[in-house]
């Protein structure tokens, strides 16, 4: 007979030991399913089922094998609840759990999903289903700022009681009031109706609307305890109140006219201090009747009415002398102009004469332009509108010879002695400057200028080698940036004449210069020639330091005691 070893008899005491003292002595249990509920589902609908089992987390999740994972929610470790959504193949389907840690318990054949074919066979399963039979407001239509009640009836369409009916109200254009936007139900059996109503005030930010929209959450349970929710839109129609004015200016009709600025260009450009341009504006109407009497205001201004609205003369007129011209003001005209009438659908062209304030910086400035206007009954309409001129404040400088040119000949370098000359009231920064001419070569020909101030010169000489006689065009471009930022240059063409080589024989014999006698120099002269000429200063003769010595001329005496030539 085999005996135990030591490890079964320690065993068996420590068993025998825990039922001495009462302690319970269970295995530890495993992830697994033990139901599904309800285990047969059509697939033209969506549907929730129940999964219950052991182990479960909350970030556990429900899959069926060859279709993939469901929406799952995480009820308690022995349930799940998992949306299986419309339209899933029929089949019957391998339901499968897996848990954070990767572990994972199936259930083979654990969900049958029907096609609607089988509808006439009875239902697998019970559900409740609540839906809308019916809601609106108790004053019909809605104004805004209004107080009402919201009446909302449901119908339970489903095969099993719903427990626990909870609405939940939430919009941003109607305010729930008393209940904070919650109400609830109760209780709904199946094939059962309820009406329930929340008391609302529509915002008072809705003008313009025409209807508005709340939304509506239902909450509620089945026998099981499995909870659903749907989610429901209400729309509510919207009025707006009627307006009487109570001022002069008659209340605007449904129909007017409607002018705008659809294009604007200007005959100079680009615009700097100083400059006379005039502005061309194209006008269209794009109302729903004429405009008469048009009125264009540069500059802002306003019109009205020569009547009151009891049709009493009073007097009336065009306001244009309180625009804005601070930039820009009217030149050879006023700010004011009459258009006549203007056609629906019709366009104008009209043009402004302006001129830039010297005193204005470069940049973009904004320019009011006011269209006033009538319509058939009378009524006075007043448009602003703005559009944006551009002002530039683009360098002057002259390009020149700083002297007069040095012959030029063919073949022969000369020099071009140019100059930058910056003509404005401000210093400005220049890029390069570029000289370029046909059949000739020019050496050096680029050179970047950069900072130069008011009157003050800019000298450069390049070298020109010219391949022909004649006259040529000297093409100096200068690059620079403009105030905003965009690449210019100015160009200026200046001409030189160029001469041919020629190779005649400079004056004297056989084209050799003529002797000419040295002009002595003090270094050469001696001493008693010196005296000598001061000997003939004294008796009036001419003491004169000789220019030239011809051949024939005697020299002067020589004094005792000279040396000897």
């Amino acid at each position: 007979m085999h005996k135990p070893d030591k490890i079964t008899i320690h065993l068996l005491l420590l068993i025998a030991m825990l039922a001495l003292i009462g302690l319970p002595f269970t295995a530890v249990s495993a992830l697994g399913i033990v139901s599904v509920a309800p285990n047969l589902i059509l697939n033209n609908v969506s549907n929730t089922i129940s999964v219950g089992g052991n182990e479960f987390d909350v970030a556990s999740v429900v899959s069926l094998d060859g279709y993939g994972s469901l929406s799952t929610s995480y009820v308690s470790p022995t349930t799940l609840s998992a949306v299986v959504p419309n339209g899933i193949p029929a089949g019957v389907y391998t339901l499968t759990v897996t848990n954070a840690d990767a572990s994972s318990a199936s259930l083979p054949n654990g969900l049958t999903v029907i096609g609607p074919e089988l509808t006439s066979q009875p239902a697998p399963f019970g559900r409740p289903q609540i839906v809308i039979k019916s809601y609106k407001a108790n004053v019909g239509v809605i104004q805004f700022g209004q107080e009402f009640n919201l009446s909302v009836t449901v119908h339970n369409s489903g095969q099993q009681e719903a427990s626990n009916v909870q609405a939940s109200f939430a919009s941003g254009d109607l305010i729930p009031r008393k209940t904070g936007g919650v109400v609830a139900v109760g209780s709904l059996g199946s094939d059962k109706k309820a009406s329930f109503s929340q008391p609302m005030t529509a915002a008072t930010d809705l003008w313009g609307k025409s209807m508005v929209s709340v939304d509506m959450t239902l909450s509620y349970y089945d026998e099981a305890g499995v909870g659903y929710s749907e989610k429901f839109t209400l729309v509510l129609p919207l009025t707006q109140p009627e307006y009487v004015a109570a001022t002069a200016t008659p209340a605007p009709s449904a129909k007017r006219p409607q002018l705008i600025i659809s294009g604007y260009d200007t005959n100079e450009n680009p615009l700097q201090p100083g400059t006379q341009f005039t502005l061309q504006l194209q006008l269209q109407n794009v109302g729903q009747i004429d405009a008469r009497n048009v009125v264009m205001i540069a500059g802002g201004g306003s019109t009205s009415s020569g009547t009151t609205a009891e049709g009493t003369p009073q007097p009336g007129g065009v306001s244009g002398g309180g625009g804005e011209f601070t930039n820009f003001a009217p030149v050879n005209a006023s700010n004011v102009q009459s258009l006549g009438n203007l056609d629906v659908g019709n366009g104008l062209s009209v043009g402004q004469p302006l001129v830039v304030n010297v005193s204005t910086n470069p940049g973009a400035y904004p320019f009011k332009i006011t269209l006033s206007y009538v319509d058939e009954k009378g009524s006075v309409y007043n448009d602003d509108q703005v559009i944006t001129l551009l002002v530039y404040n683009l360098p002057k400088v002259e390009m020149s010879f700083y002297r007069p040119l040095d012959p030029l000949f063919v073949g022969q370098g000369g020099m071009l002695p140019l100059q930058l000359v910056n003509l404005g009231r401000q210093s400005v920064i220049l890029g390069n400057l570029r000289i370029e001419a046909q059949d000739a070569t020019v050496e050096n020909n680029q050179i970047l200028v950069g900072g130069l101030e008011p009157g003050y010169p800019f000298t450069y000489d390049p070298m020109i080698i010219p391949n022909r006689p004649g006259k040529y065009n000297l093409i100096l471009t200068l690059d620079y940036t403009d105030d905003f930022n965009q690449p210019r240059s100015l160009t200026q063409t200046l001409e030189v004449d160029v001469n041919e080589m020629t190779e005649e024989p400079l004056p004297g014999l056989d084209g050799e210069m003529p002797p000419i006698n040295e002009v002595p120099d003090s270094a050469s002269e001696s001493f008693w020639q010196k005296a000598w000429r001061f000997v003939l200063g004294l008796l009036g003769l001419d003491s004169s330091r000789p220019e030239t010595q011809p051949a024939d001329t005697m020299p002067p005496p020589e004094m005792p005691g000279s040396p000897q030539g």
